[in-house]
């Protein structure tokens, strides 16, 4: 009796961490809603045409902003790119010269 009554506690609180974490997924993604948000009203004070690079998101971008900081600490887009971490790749495509940003890594300190 004793041992049916410690595996029913044991199932009782894993379902309880189950809801718990269903609780923090819950909680975490309306944070990141938020933040988003906030992040597209702030982009929108800033002059930049970089959400026009393809694969350049606004969460990209602004990563990329809070890494850097002001662009024009740096003489050439060449040398903003080796900072920044990411491959600027030339592509031909219809008649159109597309830059594309690829991320390798995004060092981000926590």
């Amino acid at each position: 009796m004793l041992r049916n009554d410690l595996l029913l506690e044991e199932s009782e609180l894993q379902c309880l961490e189950l809801q718990n974490l269903a609780m923090e997924i819950n909680f975490f993604t309306e944070r990141i809603e938020i933040l988003e948000r906030k992040i597209s009203i702030l982009l929108n004070t800033i002059d930049t045409n970089l959400l026009s690079i393809p694969g350049v998101n606004e969460i990209s971008l602004a990563m990329l902003i809070g890494e850097i900081g002001d662009f024009n600490n740096f003489s050439s887009l060449k040398k903003l790119v080796a900072f920044a971490g990411v491959i600027l790749v030339y592509m031909h495509r219809m008649n159109m010269n597309l830059k594309v940003l690829i991320y390798q890594s995004m060092k981000i300190d926590i």
